[in-house]
């Protein structure tokens, strides 16, 4: 009898030792999920070999002038290869954004490593990669220091998205680049490559389907609303900044005024605005706030405040329950803009940057309005 109750007790502690060490095999692979996101600036560029240093006078451009303020380039050669008049791709990016897988070549050998490409309208030039893109895929580089967040301009032979060759395009590249560490494993450096509004506006329209995550490009079909009763649409216009940087705006009344937004298709959010803007938009407003948290900028993760508003009115909507991000006053992202919109309030619409009549049209897609 003894023997048959030490021998149950034997198994009682065999089982909670199993179910013990389950439990902390779980919590330990939790862990190993965890990632720490932070943002590195310093030495992947320090490390290109001399082969990969381009000099004032190379292939693809020539420096003009080397004065600090004045610093000028030529760039000698750039196309955009398309099969078809129009192209559609299946496009990545759960936050609502446009993110492409993409190829690119430095024009040397056969390797043509694979990058995520975001569809990037607050990009003012035409191509950024991440300095980890330069060394990974050993693209041939010149150091200069242009602004605060650019460390110098990349040759950049082809890139490839789809069945769309961009060969030569201006590449600039970053100063740093975003890592993710699991607990007790080696860093995971991120790549990326921002297509900036500098190339997009090269074609005459670009039609963005956020319910079928699809994109089209065309290089000569102007684009046909078919039915223009099912669509919006609101002015748009390019300009350019003294440091030659494209800035896309748009006119789209919030709360009930006509109100010059800067369109960014790179961020997630729904709306930025300055905080010295911040009382008058929030005039008449119900609101809570302001709370605090961190957003994933291109330079850099930045503290902000935000308020969540309960009715918004926008482009003819209602969004409810919004957060409205602002804390950035200081920040360069705004120079003289202060409102920013981002990709979330267009979630369940198609929506057209029509370059060539200056145009962006909106179709809600499960309403047909």
């Amino acid at each position: 009898m003894k023997r048959n109750k030490r021998k149950t007790l034997i198994n009682v502690i065999l089982v909670a030792i199993s179910v013990f060490s389950i439990a902390l095999t779980i919590f330990v692979r939790g862990l190993s999920r965890k990632l720490t996101t932070y943002y590195v600036t310093d030495s992947i560029l320090d490390s290109l070999e001399p082969n990969q240093i381009l000099g004032d006078d190379n292939p693809v451009f020539t420096v003009i002038d080397k004065e600090p303020n004045q610093f000028t380039i030529k760039w000698k050669k750039s196309e955009i290869h398309l099969p078809k008049t129009k192209v559609h791709l299946k496009y990545l990016g759960s936050d609502g954004t446009c993110i492409i897988m993409g190829t690119c070549w430095s024009g040397k050998g056969d390797l043509r490593p694979q990058y995520p490409v975001r569809i990037d309208t607050g990009s003012g030039g035409k191509v950024l990669v991440t300095d980890s893109i330069v060394k990974d895929a050993r693209l041939e580089f010149y150091p200069k220091q242009i602004g605060e967040n650019h460390a110098g301009l990349c040759h950049l032979c082809q890139l490839k998205i789809g069945d769309i060759t961009f060969i030569h395009p201006p590449c600039t590249s970053r100063s740093g680049h975003y890592e993710k560490k699991p607990i007790g494993e080696e860093a995971q450096v991120a790549h990326e490559i921002l297509l900036g509004l500098g190339m997009l506006k090269s074609f005459k329209y670009i039609l963005i389907d956020a319910p079928a995550s699809q994109i089209e490009f065309s290089v000569q079909d102007f684009f046909d609303p078919n039915d223009p009763a099912l669509w919006r649409n609101f002015p748009m216009t390019i300009e350019t900044s003294k440091r030659n940087n494209d800035i896309l705006f748009v006119t789209i009344p919030i709360n009930g005024k006509d109100c010059k937004v800067h369109f960014d298709t790179g961020a997630a959010c729904g709306v930025f605005v300055t905080t010295p803007y911040w009382q008058e938009f929030s005039k008449l407003l119900d609101y809570q706030g302001p709370k605090s948290k961190r957003l994933r900028m291109v330079d850099g993760l930045k503290r902000t405040d935000y308020y969540t508003v309960k009715e918004l009115k926008f482009a003819g909507d209602v969004i409810s329950n919004t957060d409205v991000i602002t804390g950035l006053s200081d920040e360069k992202v705004f120079k003289n803009r202060k409102i920013m919109v981002g990709m979330e309030f267009f979630q369940g619409r198609i929506l057209v940057l029509d370059f060539e009549n200056e145009l962006l049209w909106l179709k809600k897609v499960d309403s047909g309005k």
